[in-house]
Order: C-alpha cells, then sequence, then structure tokens
C-alpha cells in the first residue's frame, strides 16, 4: 500500500535530500532516498557506508532510523545493526542518485525519527520525524499474500570487523548509536 510520504529529509544549499515512494507492507515499509547535487562534480555513491567506492565517487550517505519504542536501525556496518534496515536497491550518477531501504519490522504507533547525514558533501545530522500512525493504519489494509515462514535463529559467533573510515559527528545520533553498548552507558 503506498503512503503518500513525500518530505525533505536535509538539504544544504548545494545538496537535497527527500524521502519519496514509500510503499508499507504487512512485515515493513519501502522508501526511497533522492539526492541531487546543484553543481554536479562527482558521482553521489547513494548505497552502502565508508570511503568512496572509487575515484569518481563520493563516500556513500548514512540513513538512520528511530521508534518511539527506542529500536534503531542504520546502515551503519555495525553488529548492532545486523537486522532491520536492508539495501532494496539504487543507482547513481553525477550530481544524482536513489537508494532504496525495506525497514522492518513495521514502527509501533508514534513518531518515527529519519536521521540523515553526508559528511563527505558536509551535509550534518538531521532528524525529521514522521508519524508511525500512517505506517500502522497502511499496514491494516495490506493483503496477505502468504503465511509468514518463521524467522531462524540468527548466526552466533563472530561480530562485524568493518571500520568507520569516516569521522562521526561526535554526540550526534550516528556517532551514538554506532558506539557498542558498554561505551554508551
Amino acid at each position: 500500500m503506498r503512503v503518500p510520504l513525500d518530505l525533505v529529509l536535509n538539504r544544504t544549499e548545494d545538496l537535497i535530500l527527500w524521502m519519496s515512494d514509500v510503499h508499507v507492507y504487512s512485515t515493513g515499509f519501502v522508501f526511497t532516498v533522492c539526492a541531487r547535487e546543484r553543481v554536479g562534480a562527482v558521482v553521489l555513491d547513494m548505497y552502502g557506508f565508508g570511503y568512496p567506492s572509487w575515484e569518481g565517487s563520493s563516500a556513500p550517505l548514512l540513513v538512520g532510523i528511530e521508534y518511539a519504542d527506542g529500536t534503531v536501525t542504520s546502515n551503519l556496518p555495525c553488529e548492532r545493526f545486523s537486522t532491520g534496515l536492508e539495501h532494496n536497491g539504487s543507482a547513481s550518477q553525477v550530481g544524482s542518485g536513489w537508494v532504496s531501504y525495506f525497514q522492518h519490522p513495521l514502527p509501533v504507533r508514534g513518531p518515527v525519527r529519519m536521521v540523515t547525514a553526508w559528511p563527505w558533501f558536509s551535509v550534518p545530522e538531521r532528524v525529521v520525524e514522521v508519524d508511525g500512525r500512517l505506517l500502522a493504519e497502511a499496514a491494516t489494509a495490506v493483503e496477505t499474500l502468504w503465511q509468514a515462514i518463521p524467522e531462524s535463529e540468527p548466526p552466533t559467533g563472530g561480530s562485524d570487523s568493518r571500520v568507520l573510515p569516516l569521522d562521526l559527528e561526535p554526540g550526534g545520533w550516528f556517532d551514538t548509536v554506532a558506539r557498542p553498548a558498554a561505551e554508551r552507558d
């Protein structure tokens, strides 16, 4: 079910990020983040996290989501975010791009905080709240096509050994949620 949510997530004088194409399913929702740069100088790397994919591209966009119940997901490469926000497709070119994500589970009723930042372009963290009730109510009208498959146990052991190559804004949302729980308390 499509939900009419088209809103600006973040912007500077030279770049704008907006959310569009929100579709709700019985288990989560899909949304697209689009970007345009006023003067395209590099390919806007919309997927992943870390160093630029290649010399002619930017480092990727940061996306985070926080539900009213405290559930947090992000595209940061941390063990804490192994589920919840999944890449659903993307395209990039000089000066523009888009990335689609599948976010699960559906939010509880209450505010959904959408957090974006793009350090490569000096785009600071910005939080935009979406009414989670819109998503939850849309889910009640979704036709369930198949019975849910029981989830398997998550793999045990190991950890995400990737290093966060960017300096995150100290004390910002991404810096706070990326640190292990022991460091946050």
